[in-house]
């Protein structure tokens, strides 16, 4: 893509003429300049990032139809030549470049490959020239509305992810309570980077607001949702309550801090 070359076959050097030739080379040389490897290339990744979109897998034949409509647009333009002579030429390579497998006729094996033929050969004879300046005010044109409609998305559509506020708490027999967020939540169980703090006071309030007896217990906290339901991560550590100190200072793993958490949070 950076540096793209035209590879002309052997039987073309042969039996094209000089003009021919020179067609042929500026219709790949206007794929170049047009970016359409650009194009083949960011569209493949839209299908990758994108791949549950199966509009994109059904699509690509048809944005591999439109590339090719345009390039034979540009290049009878820019050649000089009729529409005749660019299907005559188009015609002839695909006579020669079949020559070493069927016989050397024009003919096609699958009716997809007729069909395909047939629409391009159209678009080329009913080829009208086009005012460049017109070209340019469409472009600019289309540029606005994909801004606009980018713009749309990102003032109207949900956050990439909801951070989980609920803790759940397990106590040493395995029974499980989910902590709902709430004001006293956030004053009993506070975090930084590395150390989860709970300050005695209010979390004393928390375990007798739903019943928890036991002081040896383990807490689930932080989170995320990518869609009601489906989310990940979490950090988890273990408490030992039995102890007088008004503010209990554990040390945990963030998991934030994963790359592979910091690139799913961003898709």
């Amino acid at each position: 893509m950076i540096h793209a070359k035209t590879v002309i076959p052997k039987i073309m050097l042969e039996h094209f003429k000089t003009e021919e030739l020179e067609t042929v080379i500026l219709h790949e040389r206007t794929h170049i300049r047009l970016g359409h490897l650009w194009w083949y290339f960011f569209w493949d990744v839209m299908r990758i990032l994108l791949w549950p979109n199966l509009f994109l897998v059904i699509c690509t034949k048809e944005l591999k139809v439109d590339i090719e409509d345009i390039c034979d647009k540009v290049t009878i333009q820019q050649s000089g030549r009729d529409a005749y002579e660019y299907g005559n030429i188009l015609l002839k390579s695909m006579k020669l470049l079949r020559a070493g497998r069927v016989k050397a006729v024009v003919t096609f094996t699958r009716d997809e490959d007729y069909k395909n033929t047939k629409y391009r050969m159209m678009k080329i004879a009913n080829h009208n020239s086009y005012k460049k300046w017109k070209i340019c005010v469409l472009y600019m044109c289309c540029l606005v509305l994909l801004a606009g409609t980018l713009l749309a998305i990102r003032v109207n559509s949900f956050p990439r992810y909801r951070e989980l506020r609920d803790m759940v708490l397990m106590d040493d027999m395995g029974k499980t309570t989910i902590l709902k967020d709430s004001k006293i939540l956030r004053k009993a169980i506070s975090a930084d980077e590395e150390n989860i703090f709970i300050h005695r006071e209010e979390m004393d309030l928390i375990l007798k607001k739903y019943g928890i007896e036991g002081t040896d217990f383990s807490i689930l906290f932080g989170g995320y949702e990518k869609l009601p339901g489906f989310g990940g991560k979490g950090n988890l550590i273990y408490v030992d309550y039995d102890g007088q100190e008004e503010v209990l200072q554990v040390p945990y793993q963030n998991s934030d801090q994963y790359i592979s958490t910091m690139i799913y949070k961003m898709m």
